[in-house]
């Protein structure tokens, strides 16, 4: 990476570290600052994105996102992080969803928040034998003790279980329950689905 490219990644952690301080209107000028003296920072229009979201100004922020795929369609987390503000504002059923998950996942295949997060959003569409697919390929990304494997192998057997698919909720219950005994209403669900 080059001297500049690692000058221009800086402005993101920098933003990261003003919103953690809780200086939520010094990252977004920070960024500002830095986009007017380099306004082909592709980091500088994502630290700006981040400094919009993190001041819940969503649609403004979207905005950003979009200019930045439009310059650097691949670069990393601005799909993963345009699909969230689209759910944030449009809803879980808008219609773009889908593929602006899908597409997260071509750059990020290995990133286990985006997979249950496209989980979740195939779910509500209906589409619960592949939300139960990504649920499983959550839950092997970040295996327990992990929470988010936790609550991937949750979401799993339930999905399992709605789809009538009792072996393989059983089996997600079992991996669940064996990292976490008193995780909240999988002892009931494991134990109806084994006494059955």
């Amino acid at each position: 990476m080059s001297s500049s490219s690692q000058e221009n990644q800086g402005i993101v952690e920098k933003v990261q570290q003003l919103y953690a301080q809780g200086e939520l209107e010094e990252a977004l000028a920070l960024a500002d600052a830095e986009l007017q003296q380099n306004p082909d920072s592709h980091a500088a229009l994502f630290a700006r994105s981040l400094a919009l979201t993190f001041l819940q100004r969503y649609t403004a922020a979207l905005i950003t996102l979009q200019t930045l795929q439009q310059t650097a369609p691949g670069y990393p987390q601005s799909a993963w992080m345009r699909a969230g503000l689209v759910r944030l504002l449009e809803g879980e059923l808008h219609p773009s969803l889908p593929e602006n998950y899908r597409e997260a996942l071509q750059q990020e295949p290995d990133n286990p928040w985006i997979r249950l997060e496209y989980a979740d959003i195939l779910k509500a569409a209906g589409s619960s034998e592949q939300a139960l697919q990504e649920y499983q390929k959550a839950a092997l990304l970040l295996p327990p003790p992990d929470p988010l494997g936790l609550e991937a192998l949750f979401k799993a057997g339930c999905t399992a279980f709605a789809l009538g698919n009792t072996e393989a909720a059983i089996e997600a219950l079992r991996q669940l329950l064996a990292h976490s005994p008193d995780y909240p209403d999988a002892q009931e669900m494991y134990a109806m689905l084994t006494t059955c």
